[in-house]
């Protein structure tokens, strides 16, 4: 439980014997947080040190979301592990400082999130949208990015600082979740500059406000169409 990142894996139990979810604690070895399957219906979380069988906090708020299995996960923490975050049943997402027992707010709703995967190093959140990655604020719930995933169930996940890597049955998936790396990757494949007319669209004008692609630093970013 001390190692660094979150992970989770799919198991497939049925519904009604589903017990809950343990969600490790980064930076503080041997805590976790619980949710039960009563405690979800009431809002509550716990952190644990389960090694010395002490409860660290008690947080509770708004009815948790429904899990079909434990990769549908309810709750993540912050990459130090001082904040948590946790999926409630009218979909928004509620931020806690752990060690205050303090909620600090939630999200707006995000609709299209199946399952909670992690924060990234940045403070985004990550989530699944029923197949899809998304990259969300995690302020207003604003969605930032969204990457489509192969159509292969997803089995195992692990999110250490800006990389995500994904498993199927059939193959593993690494996605780098830094917006640099993104810009880079979409400017390798430009073909070339905007065209006049392009440079003058209004929907481009977040690429002219962005750095030019370092193979086209004399341009704007950009892509013919």
């Amino acid at each position: 439980m001390s190692a660094p990142g979150t992970a989770s894996t799919r198991t497939r139990p049925d519904h009604n014997a589903w017990g809950g979810q343990l969600t490790p604690r980064p930076g503080h070895p041997d805590q976790v947080a619980v949710v039960t399957q009563d405690w979800g219906k009431r809002g509550r979380i716990e952190v644990w040190d389960v090694r010395r069988g002490t409860r660290m906090s008690r947080l509770e708020g708004t009815r948790l979301a429904y899990a079909s299995d434990d990769l549908d996960r309810l709750t993540v923490f912050t990459p130090d592990g001082d904040r948590l975050a946790a999926r409630g049943q009218d979909r928004r997402v509620e931020w806690w400082q752990v060690d205050e027992e303090r909620s600090t707010g939630h999200t707006r709703p995000l609709d299209d999130v199946s399952s909670l995967l992690g924060v990234a190093g940045d403070g985004n959140l990550v989530a699944e949208l029923y197949g899809d990655i998304a990259l969300f604020s995690p302020r207003s719930g604003m969605l930032l990015g969204r990457v489509e995933r192969p159509s292969s169930t997803l089995s195992a996940w692990h999110l250490n600082g800006d990389t995500l890597r994904l498993a199927s049955d059939h193959d593993t998936l690494a996605l780098h979740l830094s917006p640099a790396c993104w810009h880079a990757t979409l400017c390798s494949a430009a073909p070339g500059s905007f065209s006049p007319t392009q440079r003058a669209a209004p929907r481009l004008r977040e690429a002219r406000e962005t750095q030019p692609c370092p193979s086209d630093r004399a341009h704007p970013v950009g892509s013919r169409f």
